[in-house]
């Protein structure tokens, strides 16, 4: 099934606008390049060649990207977001009005692109990466990693990588 039923027969409130903001560095203590360098050299030596990484987890792209949005989730100050990240990439997913001139500016400082909010806008992105290692005349497989929590419909968006033998959605 592509359709959650439940979805069918409920009517969700509308989505919050409140604008996301930057969490100041002598808060977070470390810059957002800073984390993403760490990151990436981790994943690095986890997956020799290529590998993209899809992160779901909102307390965890709001820690990476030194964000916060007090008004998506009550008593919790993160924004409905989806991150991936590739050696040379950095795409954060979110609703482009909650994004002002002042983070926009802070996120393409730290090579972070803000794309549209939404499922299926990560599963295209991670494939045209995909695509775009194979259109280099690459031989080896693209490591698609996503951690526990990632939900079935983003692991289902990305499931083209798998079928086509250059990546595979690993949890």
């Amino acid at each position: 099934m592509d359709k959650n039923l439940i979805d069918k027969i409920r009517s969700l409130p509308p989505r919050s606008t409140s604008p996301i903001v930057p969490h100041p560095l002598k808060f977070s203590g470390e810059t957002t390049s800073s984390k993403l360098a760490k990151l990436r050299a981790v994943l690095d030596k986890k997956a020799k060649k290529g590998w993209i990484y899809v992160l779901p987890t909102l307390p965890a792209i709001a820690w990476l990207l030194n964000i916060r949005c007090p008004g998506d989730i009550p008593y919790v100050p993160v924004a409905y977001a989806y991150l991936v990240l590739s050696r040379d990439d950095c795409a954060v997913f979110v609703d482009k009005r909650k994004v002002d001139d002042n983070l926009q500016t802070l996120l393409d400082a730290d090579g972070v692109e803000v794309r549209d909010y939404g499922v299926g806008e990560v599963g295209k992105y991670v494939q045209d990466a995909v695509s775009k290692v194979r259109a280099q005349g690459e031989k080896w497989a693209v490591k698609v990693f996503a951690p526990k929590e990632c939900s079935w419909a983003l692991a289902k968006a990305c499931e083209p990588v798998r079928s086509t033998g250059s990546g595979n959605l690993q949890r």
